[in-house]
């Protein structure tokens, strides 16, 4: 004979797991992801990841003006900080 467990009973995991998430994230501090305590290591190791999320914007003549302005921005950034080429 099984016996079964009322929904009410089995649904509580989730929701106290996810209310406790944020907790726990807030116990690493930024030197626990690169692994050390070097100011300049601890920027190369966030530097890598962002550039290595981002990618150059293209756009044309048919984008708006201000499109194109976001865009160029976020290409400079792109050269200042992951080295991107024109």
């Amino acid at each position: 004979m099984t016996l079964k467990t009322p929904s009410r009973l089995r649904a509580r995991p989730v929701p106290m797991l996810l209310a406790a998430m944020p907790l726990l994230a807030g116990c690493a501090g930024p030197t626990a992801f690169a692994g050390t305590d070097d100011p300049a290591a601890l920027h190369r190791a966030v530097t890598l990841a962002a550039c290595g999320s981002f990618r150059p914007i293209r756009y044309s003549a048919h984008d708006t003006p201000g499109t194109q302005r976001q865009a160029r921005a976020h290409n400079a950034a792109g050269m200042a900080v992951c080295g991107w080429k024109p």
